[in-house]
């Protein structure tokens, strides 16, 4: 799906290259994406579905390396639920964004842990 999608921007902006009379006067790639990611809702969704596709390929390999697969396997929905969180689970979302998603253990600096793996070691 990122391909397809990446393939389908990069179509879209050589479109756009064909109907600049003066090509000097192109904004490059980046630019345009950013141009008609501000002005078009459409193509903001379709950005942001890039973006979190990329991510997720970026990151399921390393879970599968370190043995991990639930994580792996999960990893989707939990993107899902936390783009929704605030609109599902406001309170939930203002704590989070205040910094309450780890526990201390100990008293030493550096030493929290996000929830999750505090219940994996129990």
């Amino acid at each position: 799906m990122a391909a397809a999608l990446y393939l389908l921007q990069n179509r879209a902006y050589q479109q756009y290259l064909t109907q600049i009379p003066d090509a000097d006067n192109a904004v490059s790639f980046r630019e345009w994406c950013d141009m008609q990611y501000a002005e078009q809702p459409q193509f903001k969704y379709w950005e942001l579905t890039l973006q979190i596709e990329l991510m997720l390929l970026q990151i399921q390999p390393w879970l599968i390396v370190l043995d991990h697969t639930n994580y792996c396997r999960w990893l989707p929905e939990h993107i899902s639920a936390m783009v929704k969180l605030p609109k599902n689970h406001p309170e939930i979302y203002r704590q989070f964004k205040e910094g309450h998603f780890a526990v201390q253990k100990t008293k030493n600096v550096f030493s929290a842990l996000v929830i999750d793996q505090c219940i994996e070691q129990h």
